[in-house]
């Protein structure tokens, strides 16, 4: 098993980072090759707009920066421009990157040192205000009992850790330089002169994946030649890894392993790379996505599925595990109360990861106490700077030690957030659609019932092409699937899995989506044969297929998007209810106002406002969530019912009610997609859309951890408003490791 020096390019370069801080960060700054900053603002200096000289690049990327603004993900320019790449990725995902990477050297941070200090920050680049607000205080050392607890000082790390996801929407080299690695860059540049080196490391989340790896080859892989400086160079950093995963030995039989699981799974180089010498003692497993979070354990029970085969195979415990043939009934433990197989006695093991844009510790404890140390626990921390996760959702019922934010304070913010519809219209274009569909259902609206006939069978053609389309392209998918499963098994076995004539049939799957294109555009045309008065391109025809697609469209996004952490087909059911509700009050309400006029419209958004969104959030806080749903259905019905059987005023036919529809649309369509999702978050769904939405800045941490010959110790840094000038970092939690005891014959564990 090779190992990497922590000095790569000898003496003369790179000082021995970080474990004695004063020393090493003198040795670094006249030591270490210098890189060309984007910007060296004056020490101390917060950057402003008004403060920057127009020379290139750099300086607009920092004009850029000053300005500040968390992602908008709610069908904003941003994220259509980035749609096309999301795309590919998630087409082309055939392809392994991994196959193209060279092995890097296991990372030796030991070097008879008695202690070992490193930061871990996962989720980053969203609000650069909010990345600089970190950059400000992950880059510096805290005294003793500085962060409004008794602590010991906090010195910075020997290497900094970033746990994936660096970058928002798409981790590409442009979004890194704005959200990432400028501020960053500014702040450090400004707090030190000149570099001081330091190693970074990090593994690729999904949105680093929706770049295919590009941006995150040019800001965390070892550049090439010796010597050169990355792409997108960090202020402070050097980077030595070659592939997506890396392996660091700590001292005292500590290991840190980041494992890259994205896509398909655990490969066999890193089963090689990982396993590969003596197995360590205690290990610090960081993954892409958590074991753990909401409360329950998010890995499958499915021995096929690739992230338990992936937990399975790094934590086996047999010296050479064979991956066909695993340990039997092996099924580890990630918290003390998730059931399976504690470590082993005079080992532990810390599962860490992001993903999940909070922070929450599940240790089998339900109260923060720092003095109890655990063998294993979880860790979720991805509050390193994207939008914040409503901590008050809950799918399990496992201990969680503590939250942050904490869940009354989310509570107050995401309600706060979605019943305001300022803010839902802010979080990106919805606005617009709303508008959109307002005038759509508006202007085409039939006016009488009993001619929706022949759209009714126009609208059935419709969706059985399209269930042939999408029915053909699954069937397809499966059987590829199906295909390249058995012919893993028949390798792993040498002998066929099925038989000869139930593989030239796997071959037909190549016709199937032929198949079901010709079936969908034949349906139409047969249909119109025998029924000659359907008139595809009639107002009631387009009107009832919008209506149709629109119903479908959102109970399918609430059934999928909205029961993303919970189980079973229950919840599946009632949140796709819950769509159909939510459809039919969006395309009703604005329809009716719109009918009624100005002052009838006028005064319904009036009373939404007052006389509905302030009870709901306090409902929110306090009352079941079926009071939160009847809340939300009776100012949906009830507002329609009385502009219904209101006062009969219509609006006036022309540019006026052109105008109106678009009005209505843009505030409407917000403020009801908002209630709607504070709806469903009282029922612990849509966590991650009603995070897009709100959008909450507030409550960003970062963990310090210390390796120690008794144990691992995580000081979870937090900074409540990183967007001021000057954030106030303050210790959050504290949590500690340790093996577990051996037993003896007087005191058995």
């Amino acid at each position: 098993m090779g190992t990497v020096d922590r000095n790569p390019r000898g003496a003369d370069h790179a000082p021995s980072a970080g474990l004695d801080h004063e020393s090493s960060v003198a040795e670094a700054s006249l030591s270490r090759p210098a890189r060309v900053p984007i910007s060296t603002p004056a020490a101390g200096l917060i950057v402003s707009p008004g403060e920057l000289p127009e020379i290139g690049m750099a300086e607009l990327d920092e004009r850029w920066v000053a300005k500040g603004g968390a992602v908008k993900w709610l069908l904003a320019a941003g994220l259509l421009r980035k749609l096309a790449a999301i795309a590919r990725s998630l087409v082309a995902n055939e392809l392994d990157l991994r196959d193209w990477m060279s092995q890097t050297p296991v990372a030796d941070f030991r070097n008879d040192r008695d202690e070992v200090w490193f930061d871990y920050i996962a989720d980053t680049g969203d609000d650069a205000l909010v990345m600089r607000g970190l950059a400000r205080n992950i880059q510096r050392e805290f005294k003793a009992d500085s962060l409004g607890e008794d602590h010991p000082a906090l010195p910075v790390g020997a290497f900094l850790f970033v746990g994936g996801d660096t970058a928002y929407h798409t981790s590409d080299e442009t979004t890194l330089r704005r959200r990432f690695v400028t501020p960053w860059n500014a702040i450090h540049d400004a707090q030190h002169g000149a570099p001081t080196a330091r190693q970074i490391f990090a593994i690729p989340g999904n949105h680093d994946y929706y770049d295919h790896l590009v941006g995150f080859n040019r800001l965390f892989r070892k550049p090439y030649p010796d010597g050169a400086t990355s792409v997108l160079g960090l202020s402070g950093f050097y980077s030595t890894q070659e592939a997506s995963y890396i392996r660091i030995q700590l001292p005292h039989e500590w290991e840190l392993w980041g494992v890259d699981l994205q896509t398909h799974g655990l490969d066999y180089r890193q089963r090689l790379y990982f396993r590969d010498g003596e197995r360590p003692k205690r290990l610090i497993l960081c993954t892409p996505t958590p074991p753990v979070s909401f409360d329950r354990v998010l890995v499958d029970r499915n021995p096929e599925d690739k992230e338990r085969k992936a937990y399975l195979q790094l934590l086996d415990p047999s010296p050479e595990p064979n991956p066909a043939t695993l340990t039997p009934d092996f099924d580890p433990a990630f918290t003390p109360d998730s059931g399976g197989q504690m470590p082993a006695p005079g080992t532990c093991r810390l599962h860490l990861s992001g993903d999940d844009h909070h922070y929450a510790r599940y240790n089998g404890q339900s109260v923060r106490d720092a003095a109890v140390s655990t063998s294993v626990a979880t860790v979720v921390s991805g509050g390193g700077g994207a939008f914040t996760h409503p901590t008050e959702h809950s799918s399990g019922k496992l201990a969680c030690a503590v939250k942050y934010p904490d869940p009354a304070f989310s509570r107050d913010r995401v309600a706060a957030a979605l019943l305001n519809p300022l803010a839902v219209i802010d979080a990106g274009a919805l606005y617009i659609v709303g508008a959109a569909l307002a005038c759509l259902f508006f202007f085409l609206w039939p006016e009488q019932w009993s001619s929706l006939l022949g759209p009714a069978v126009w609208t059935g053609c419709v969706v059985l092409s399209l269930g042939a389309c999408v029915g053909s392209l699954l069937l397809a998918r499966q059987l590829a699937r199906w295909r390249t499963r058995r012919g893993k098994q028949s390798r792993a076995s040498g002998i066929p899995v099925t038989h000869h004539r139930w593989e030239q049939l796997s071959e037909l799957s190549v016709f199937v989506v032929p198949i079901g294109i010709v079936a969908a555009i034949a349906v139409p045309m047969l249909v119109h044969h025998f029924y000659p008065g359907m008139d595809p391109l009639s107002g009631s025809s387009l009107w009832l297929l919008s209506v149709t697609i629109f119903a479908g469209t959102l109970a399918a996004f609430a059934s999928v998007r909205g029961t993303e952490n919970l189980r079973g087909a229950l919840p599946k059911i009632g949140f796709a209810v819950l769509g159909l509700a939510h459809a039919a009050i969006q395309i009703i309400l604005p329809y009716l106002m719109v009918l009624r006029g100005w002052l009838f419209a006028g005064l319904a958004i009036a009373v939404i406002l007052i006389v509905f969104s302030i009870p709901a959030k306090k409902m929110y806080h306090r009352a079941p969530a079926w009071l939160v749903t009847a809340l939300w259905l009776v100012q949906g019905l009830g507002t329609m019912a009385a502009l219904w059987w209101g006062p009969d005023r219509h609006v006036d036919p022309g540019w006026s009610a052109v105008f109106l529809a678009i009005v209505v649309g843009g505030i409407v369509v917000p403020m009801q997609f908002g209630f709607y999702l504070l709806t469903c978050s009282a029922w612990n769904g849509h966590n991650n859309e009603a995070g897009i939405t709100a959008r909450i800045t507030e409550c960003k941490q970062w963990i310090r951890f210390h390796v120690t010959k008794d144990a691992l110790t995580g000081y979870v840094i937090g900074i409540e408003n990183p967007t001021v000038r000057d954030p106030q970092p303050k210790l959050i939690d504290r949590f500690v490791i340790a093996p577990a005891r051996e037993p003896t014959p007087d005191k058995p564990v």
